[in-house]
């Protein structure tokens, strides 16, 4: 086993904001791993979060995605687990996944598999690294109705627009709420990243 420096979630503890140039590089090499995973065995991981990247290099930088536990075969349909209490309407359970990177669609109740889920978690991941937050709010809102709402989006552009990134843009396709209207393909997303540069 190869040896590791940690994972993107130790780095954005000691330094919750990175650099575009940073965030540029763990956009394309999980991209580009994503990619391969698609096009050679069709499967689509369905849990990126910062700890589930880890950091082989870093000089230069060098990741690589682990935890494929609840990676699946896409085309299939799957179903979401997900239910609400009814004493106060929180999240109180789910079948898979990380609830606050997760594509609304997921929710449903049924969804599609396709590479727009993991395009919409990373695109979460990359608003973080460049801005230092996710565009939810956990005091005393309910993201679960944030998320199903869209209304999260809002707080994103805000948040983009303060950390003048220059992967707002790309940041944006990737998670918007609706589906159809997000990046449809990896491909898409290495040249929506790339053409930022």
């Amino acid at each position: 086993m190869p040896w590791l420096l940690g994972t993107l979630e130790d780095d954005l503890t000691k330094s919750p904001v990175l650099s575009d140039e940073t965030a540029l590089t763990i956009g394309v090499q999980t991209t580009l791993a994503l990619r391969y995973a698609y096009s050679e065995h069709n499967i689509v991981h369905l849990d990126l979060k910062p700890a589930n990247l880890l950091i082989k290099e870093r000089n230069p930088l060098k990741v690589q995605i682990s935890d494929w536990g609840i990676s699946r075969i896409a085309s299939s349909i799957a179903h979401a687990n997900w239910r609400k209490t009814d004493s106060d309407s929180q999240l109180t359970s789910y079948g898979a996944g990380t609830p606050l990177y997760m594509a609304p669609e997921r929710f449903t109740g049924k969804w599609k598999i396709s590479p727009r889920a993991d395009i919409y978690s990373l695109g979460m991941l990359l608003l973080q690294i460049v801005t230092g937050d996710l565009p939810f709010n956990l005091v005393n809102g309910n993201p679960f109705e944030e998320i199903m709402s869209g209304s999260y989006m809002r707080r994103a552009m805000m948040m983009l627009d303060r950390s003048c990134s220059a992967l707002a843009g790309p940041i944006l396709q990737c998670i918007n709420p609706n589906e159809r209207d997000r990046l449809a393909s990896y491909d898409d997303l290495i040249l929506a990243l790339t053409r930022t540069w």
